[in-house]
């Protein structure tokens, strides 16, 4: 996918295979059984299982790794509004499965990432990236545990990202708590 700008774009999401979290991933399901297991002591110590959002998920794919300006992820959101949905509806769909199985395995919090949502305006979010992220939240809702929704430089979107989902939005460092708690 490291070829947004490019005309393979479409045929390398046609390529991507979706899977089924608990076959392809049980390893990790597994650790966490058996980390339950040692936390279920008299402190009770929670365990949170995680996930990245599908708009993170998609930057590394698309970029390779780690951007400054996330170019190549952002040229295929606006030049193939299409290709884009089509990858991040799949992603969202195995991430929300994969949160459902954490939680069958004994995860009993859940916090999803979308580490890069900083670098998108309000509506951009909320055009490109909402209805991805909030399959995730949806395919959890009524199991029983809280869920929290975290991304980096995040202060502009707050309240687009609390209406995505989770019953806590995290704030990174840059803006002070009560700033958060207002937005």
């Amino acid at each position: 996918l490291g070829r947004a700008a490019g005309l393979h774009v479409t045929s390398d999401i046609d390529r991507l295979t979706p899977f089924e979290p608990r076959e392809a991933l049980s390893h990790v399901l597994d650790a966490i059984r058996l980390i339950r297991k040692e936390l279920d002591g008299p402190d009770g110590v929670p365990l949170i299982g995680f996930g990245g959002a599908p708009f993170t998920l998609a930057s590394y794919a698309i970029e390779g790794g780690h951007s400054q300006n996330f170019a190549l992820t952002k040229a295929l959101m606006y030049s193939n509004p299409r290709a884009w949905h089509r990858l991040c509806g799949m992603l969202g769909t195995i991430m929300g499965e994969y949160m459902k199985a954490q939680i069958e395995a004994g995860a009993q919090v859940i916090q999803i990432f979308d580490s890069w949502a900083g670098a998108l305006n309000s509506a951009d979010y909320r055009e490109f990236v909402m209805p991805h992220t909030r399959r995730i939240f949806d395919a959890v809702r009524g199991m029983g545990v809280p869920t929290i929704h975290f991304g980096t430089g995040t202060a502009a979107i707050l309240k687009d990202m609390r209406e995505a989902g989770g019953d806590v939005v995290g704030a990174d460092w840059r803006l002070p708590l009560d700033e958060a708690w207002e937005r």
